[in-house]
């Protein structure tokens, strides 16, 4: 049983990105197709599920279950956190938390994987450095095109056209995924 609605909440996130990651799989994630037709209607149906045009919603929802899932963790230890969207500071207020529970070690890596740039298990480490941003700012980089009012678009390339190797990515965020919701019980 669930104890935090904030949790809750993560897991309907995290059940959004498991099925759309387990569509592109299946899908053989097709970034090039031939088609002798002019109005690209095979080109979409084909591509309908493929990181070219899905990845950025996919992983924003990730990452919003992890925010969720970091503020349920909170608020079950009775700890707030205000209007806070900064996954690094949630992440560390967890880890503190939870450093002394063993039981939690497995949520404390996954957790740990997504929340720090330095992470070299980081799936999204290319990203962030490319864009020359950190986990925190995920929030805007996955919702919006530029940082802030800046207007220097995000290059989002490294998430994209994956036709080969985007398999192993997803299978990694679907596999970490099931880890979270299985080891929630050692709270």
């Amino acid at each position: 049983m669930i104890k935090s609605p904030l949790i809750a909440l993560s897991h309907r996130y995290f059940n959004l990105v498991s099925n759309c990651l387990n569509e592109l799989i299946l899908s053989g994630n097709k970034t090039n197709i031939i088609s002798r037709l002019e109005d690209n209607i095979d080109f979409d149906e084909a591509t309908k599920w493929s990181d070219i045009r899905i990845i950025e919603p996919i992983l924003f929802n990730f990452y919003h279950g992890i925010e969720l899932m970091l503020k349920g963790i909170l608020k079950l230890y009775g700890i707030e956190f205000g209007k806070n969207h900064n996954i690094e500071t949630l992440y560390k207020n967890v880890h503190d938390l939870l450093i002394d529970n063993k039981k939690t070690k497995p949520i404390l890596e996954i957790l740990g994987k997504y929340t720090s740039r330095d992470n070299s298990d980081n799936l999204f480490n290319g990203f962030f450095k490319l864009n020359d941003i950190s986990p925190k700012e995920y929030y805007i980089a996955l919702r919006y095109p530029y940082l802030n009012n800046e207007f220097k678009l995000f290059n989002y390339k490294c998430l994209r056209y994956m036709e080969n190797t985007d398999k192993n990515f997803s299978e990694e965020i679907i596999s970490d995924i099931k880890l979270l919701k299985n080891n929630l019980v050692n709270l």
